[in-house]
């Protein structure tokens, strides 16, 4: 049979609701379908995305909806203004947990003539929303910041999606606890926890790697040791 709509599936960890089905189980190794809840239509879902403990799907409206642990805000909501690091521990607990699909907040802009990606970090999400003419974007972080994963500037936490930088950029990727970004000049840029050098520059001392959070975007292959060698990664498409 030729399959006429779009169906999520998932598998595997379900202890804060990540697969989506409205429920937890500490393991899940059977497919199950991500239904309907809300004004989430599943049929309508375009791309998927998997962090650490935390999932999101893409629909063809260019809306975002989230699920699973939102004990940082990864899921772009607070609990009442109080969702911060410490958030209260019971599984059943809206702030720690979601099962049910919730779309991000209307700060978020949507519409389907838009360009949407995301990436999701292990406490942390990222979305990115290039203009069709490569002139502009937006880009969004909210989550766990506590190495500078958010490339805002700061290490507080941000419960909201709020827009992190002025530069145009084109893709987007996120580890663990750090954050990488491509623009429109193939400049590639990181921000973040860099304990084993996962920002791939020189910071203090001309070490490659620190314990240090690392909250403003960096070019990729920058010395920021005073050395004048100030060379950057370059991306040319072939």
């Amino acid at each position: 049979d030729v399959w006429d709509r779009t169906r999520v599936w998932a598998f595997g960890d379900n202890s804060f609701g990540q697969l989506g089905s409205s429920g937890f189980a500490a393991s899940n190794p059977v497919p199950v379908l991500v239904g309907a809840a809300g004004n989430f239509d599943p049929l309508k879902a375009e791309d998927v995305y998997a962090g650490g403990f935390h999932s999101a799907v893409v629909d063809s409206s260019k809306r975002a909806w989230l699920f699973g642990h939102n004990a940082h805000s990864q899921l772009g909501f607070t609990c009442a203004g109080t969702c911060v690091d410490a958030c209260p521990s019971t599984p059943d607990s809206p702030c720690l947990t979601q099962p049910v699909p919730t779309r991000l907040p209307s700060s978020v802009p949507t519409g389907s003539w838009l360009n949407v990606s995301m990436a999701l970090g292990l406490h942390h999400s990222l979305l990115l929303q290039p203009a069709l003419d490569g002139n502009s974007s937006r880009f969004f972080s909210f989550g766990r910041n506590t190495y500078g994963q958010l490339a805002r500037g700061d290490a507080s936490v941000v419960g909201e999606p709020r827009t992190a930088s002025n530069t145009t950029f084109l893709a987007l990727c996120a580890g663990a606890d750090h954050t990488m970004l491509l623009d429109a000049d193939g400049r590639l840029w990181s921000a973040g926890r860099n304990h084993v050098g996962q920002l791939g520059s020189r910071f203090k001392d001309g070490a490659q790697f620190d314990n240090a959070p690392h909250v403003d975007l960096t070019l990729v292959g920058t010395q920021l040791d005073g050395d004048a060698d100030n060379l950057a990664l370059k991306y040319e498409n072939p």
